[in-house]
Parts: C-alpha cells; structure tokens; sequence
C-alpha cells in the first residue's frame, strides 16, 4: 500500500512539474506592430526612426510603436521607440536559419539598450531567419506585370505584390522571443511591409536599379506564439494526471 501511495505521489509530483513547464514556456505570447524608416541596398537594410535614413545610412537603428499591442506585448505605449538593428546580408544570410542568431534584434521595454520606452515590457526578440519563398517568381527587370502578379525582387527574400493602385513590398522574417535576461523562448514571425503608391513592380525595379537603393516608410507585425510541448513531455503529464485522478479516487473511495 505504501509503494502504490509513493507511486500516485510521484505522479502527482509529475504532473504539477511539467504543469508548471508548460505555464512557463506559454509565458510570451501575442503580437505588437512597429512602424518607422529604411534604407535598402543590395547588401543592407537599415533601419531609421527620428531621423531620415539618406544620406548616412545605418540611421538610428530604432522604431516606433503602433497600436494595438495583445498579450505579454500589451503594456507596450504608442510613444515607445525601441532599438532595432540593421541587417546585413552578406552576414544573415536569407534562406536557411542562421548559424548564430543575432540576439537582441529588436529590444522592447525597459532594456538598457533601448532607445527609450515608458512600458513595462521587458521582452527581447533574436532573429534567427530570413527565408526565401522559393515558391514565388523571380521578378525579371524591364516586365510589365499583371495586377495580382508576386515576384521576388533580386531573386531574394523581398516580395513584390503588384495592385491596382500601387506594388507593395513584403519581408517575412523568422525569431523567437524572450524575457530580457530569461533563455525561455516563443516562437516569433514578423511581416514588414511597405506601400509604393503608383508604382508598378517594372517602374520600382528600375527605381532601384537607377539609383542603387530604395528609401521608404513600413510597418511590420510580429506575432509570438508559446512553445507546443514534445510527444514525450505530453505523455509524461497525461501520465502524471492519471496517477493524481486515480488517487483523488481512492481517497474517496476510503
């Protein structure tokens, strides 16, 4: 009687344990938006804020916050600016993940780094990826595109979405989330965009082939997402609450 006590005990144990892991992974979640300036170039995009990216590029390396603001990101302001870093190109390679995440991409709140924020989010984002669609076209300069035609640009990670009344730009990029000073992450997917009134695709690429660079306002979405537990943890706490369900049965049965 003794061993079965110990062993509904152990499972009882269990079940608060990886109960407890699973509150903690879900720690960050949600989504916030960031808008501001960039510079892009074959090799570069640089990010600005207060001051005009051209013609001194990196800019300040900062953004600003739009609302709204969900979950773990709710206690961002509308007047936080907060420290986003350049990409290179030739160091984050677009396609596969990175070798080496560039930790600290972007820090929200009350970080020393940041550029300055009244909130009280504490989160950082590493960037871990630029993928490339490889789904989607390479645009081919000097073609005049449909309404509703997408391309790559360069043959790289930017996307070009031709409308009606304009071409906009599109950047996927791939992170994980985290609490300043913590090694717990969320998975994290950002989504830059930037809006060409009157362009078509041929026009921005021949835009960008004519002077070298593109200058622009964007916005971007992040969303972060809790980590799914493994097959294995999610048999170990179905296990574990048996154990404490079949316990809570024998001590009423008693």
């Amino acid at each position: 009687m003794k061993l079965q006590r110990s062993g509904m005990l152990l499972g009882v144990v269990a079940a608060a344990l990886m109960l407890g892991n699973v509150a903690s992974a879900a720690s960050i979640s949600g989504q916030f938006n960031l808008a501001g300036s960039v510079f892009v170039s074959n090799t570069m995009i640089d990010f600005g804020f207060d001051t005009k990216v051209t013609p001194l590029p990196p800019g300040d390396q900062a953004a600003g916050v739009v609302l709204p603001a969900t979950g773990s990101f709710a206690g961002l302001n509308v007047t936080d600016v907060v420290s986003l870093h350049n990409l290179d190109i030739t160091v984050q390679t677009p396609g596969p993940p990175f070798p080496t995440p560039d930790t600290n991409w972007i820090e929200l709140g009350v970080n020393p780094t940041s550029v300055g924020t009244t909130s009280s989010v504490d989160i950082n984002v590493d960037l871990t990826q630029i993928p490339i669609n490889s789904a989607v076209m390479a645009c081919v300069p000097g073609t005049s595109y449909a309404n509703g035609t997408i391309c790559r640009a360069n043959n790289g990670p930017i996307e070009l979405s031709q409308g009606p009344t304009g071409t906009t730009a599109i950047l996927n990029l791939v992170g994980k989330a985290h609490t300043a000073g913590e090694t717990d992450f969320s998975a994290l997917t950002g989504k830059f965009s930037a809006n060409f009134a009157n362009f078509t695709i041929e026009q921005l690429l021949a835009l960008f082939q004519r002077q070298g660079f593109i200058e622009t306002s964007w916005s971007a979405n992040f969303v972060a997402a809790p980590p799914v537990p493994e097959p294995s943890s999610l048999a170990l706490l179905g296990a574990g609450l048996l154990g404490l369900g079949f316990w809570g049965r024998k001590k009423v049965a008693r």
